[in-house]
């Protein structure tokens, strides 16, 4: 590739991602115009799991951070079919002609598989986690009281993270189309991903086997879809 070639795909992946960008901040102005009603709601996985308990704040700014947060984590969630789309129109000059029809596919699947990995996180993980460290105030028989500036920054911090985790198919179909792994590769390491996925599990989540399986499952669900769609879409 020569300078000229290199300075032109620079440019095009800063445009594609300041536009992402202009989209992530639009959407997370609005979010944050109506920010108190989205704390409210995902404040309520904490009250219903840290019984008796208090969300605090422990600075004058902490209110403020909160609803920044909370507006940039939802607005990136909103913009990510832009953000998809965007990646691949950047992508797509170097596909070929019958590559290219999958555009619908890859946007939706991919929109679908990130909020949906953050969704199932939130609905299904996030209590079980929550459960498990009120246990441990039980168990020393202390009542906690939380700064929400920290609460809000591990909701995000997990959702976000799930969010990437369930993107797995469309990052190894992305791997096959420059050709460093295909569907045979993934088939015969299918037991080390398995192994994997599980160690992955266990750092990720708190030490309870049923919050383990509950992540690890839908990986290796999504493991299996990735082999299926590498075969279908990279030959």
């Amino acid at each position: 590739m020569n300078d000229s070639n290199f300075y032109s795909h620079l440019t095009e992946l800063r445009k594609r991602t300041l536009f992402s960008c202009f989209f992530v901040f639009l959407f997370s102005i609005l979010i944050f115009l109506k920010s108190p009603f989205f704390i409210d709601l995902l404040g309520q996985e904490f009250r219903s799991n840290f019984i008796n308990s208090d969300l605090i704040g422990k600075s004058p700014i902490d209110a403020f951070l909160v609803r920044l947060k909370v507006s940039f984590f939802l607005g990136f969630l909103i913009s990510l079919p832009i953000i998809l789309f965007e990646a691949w129109e950047f992508i797509k000059p170097g596909l070929k002609e019958n590559e290219r029809k999958y555009v619908f596919y890859f946007i939706t699947l991919g929109s679908i598989l990130g909020i949906g990995g953050a969704l199932f996180c939130h609905i299904l993980i996030l209590p079980f986690a929550l459960k498990f460290f009120y246990s441990q105030y039980e168990l020393l028989s202390l009542k906690p009281i939380i700064h929400f500036n920290d609460y809000i920054a591990l909701l995000i911090k997990l959702d976000l993270t799930f969010a990437l985790i369930f993107e797995l198919p469309i990052i190894l179909v992305i791997l096959a189309k420059i050709n460093l792994i295909d569907s045979n590769f993934l088939k015969k390491y299918f037991r080390h991903a398995i192994v994997m996925i599980f160690t992955l599990a266990a750092i990720l989540t708190p030490p309870d086997i049923i919050t383990q399986v509950l992540m690890a499952l839908p990986l290796i669900v999504l493991y299996g879809l990735s082999i299926l769609l590498v075969r279908i879409l990279v030959k």
